[in-house]
């Protein structure tokens, strides 16, 4: 059968040489991290790449489902990257399979134990799970964080999350935000963002006590930086490939999950912020 995601079980041969030589460790983390990186030109709008990988996609649909009639059901009408690939070796073979039937319009209606979907189709189910998404762009905590002036975090991000280096928010001294505005990624492992931002929390609390104990975000720079996501994100699917998804705010229409770049140009752009992002305390100004 076709596997095109390839996943495998590790054995304990190769278990107990990974946990004896970090240096192995090390090696099939950094491929691991070079073919997460392969995959953003793909995701990201390359249409040479998109070509590809759409062509291997449907390659797998092809050899996976025999049925024409869901084959076209399962194809989407929009641009590869629009919405997070799904890369499962289960997935085609499981709706194919007699236990499956898909029904591709929206659920209508429930009756009972009777469920209408849009197209007027009526099926009899023992149970109902309701699999309706979730609110990515507005982080819960929001509500429960305020800045210095009263305002709430969710208020500050009314019109989609907003900030600098992804990390830190104006009006919130001394507040970092692990995986928070487009911090994600479409394409690799949140984990390489995750470390990034704590490398530079790191270093913007080593500049604390030269700012008076307080790191104050200047607004100019979370607004810069906010224009400078905007501009990178304008032409890539995420926005203009039709579709919708969760990486951009209903809001604004912006793109405030993803970051529109590699994880490696995510941390270039990190390692550039040398602390002039934060307001200089009232000592440091006399």
């Amino acid at each position: 059968m076709d596997r095109p995601r390839g996943a495998r079980t590790y054995s304990d041969a190769e278990r107990r040489r990974l946990a004896e030589r970090p240096e192995a460790l090390a090696a099939l983390r950094a491929g691991l991290y070079a073919e997460g990186e392969a995959r953003f030109a793909s995701r990201s709008g390359d249409r040479v790449a998109a070509a590809a990988a759409q062509a291997a996609a449907r390659s797998h649909l092809y050899s996976q489902v025999a049925d024409p009639g869901l084959r076209d059901a399962l194809t989407p009408r929009y641009a590869f990257g629009c919405k997070r690939v799904l890369l499962s070796d289960e997935f085609y073979p499981a709706v194919a399979s007699d236990a499956v039937t898909l029904e591709p319009s929206a659920l209508a209606g429930v009756d009972g134990s009777t469920l209408e979907s849009a197209r007027g189709r009526r099926f009899v189910a023992d149970a109902l799970v309701l699999a309706t998404g979730f609110s990515a762009g507005r982080q819960p905590y929001a509500e429960l964080v305020r800045g210095e002036h009263g305002t709430t975090l969710a208020e500050h991000w009314s019109a989609g999350m907003t900030s600098f280096a992804s990390t830190v928010v104006s009006g919130f001294p001394n507040l970092f935000v692990l995986n928070g505005p487009n911090a994600s990624l479409g394409h690799n492992s949140a984990v390489l963002m995750i470390e990034t931002q704590a490398d530079y929390a790191t270093r913007a609390l080593a500049r604390r006590d030269a700012a008076g104990g307080v790191l104050r975000v200047d607004p100019a720079a979370e607004r810069d930086y906010t224009a400078e996501i905007d501009r990178a994100a304008a032409s890539t699917p995420w926005l203009t490939g039709g579709c919708r998804n969760w990486y951009v705010d209903d809001r604004s229409g912006r793109l405030t999950l993803l970051w529109p770049g590699t994880a490696e140009a995510f941390r270039a752009r990190l390692d550039r912020a040398d602390g002039r992002e934060f307001v200089p305390s009232p000592a440091r100004r006399r």
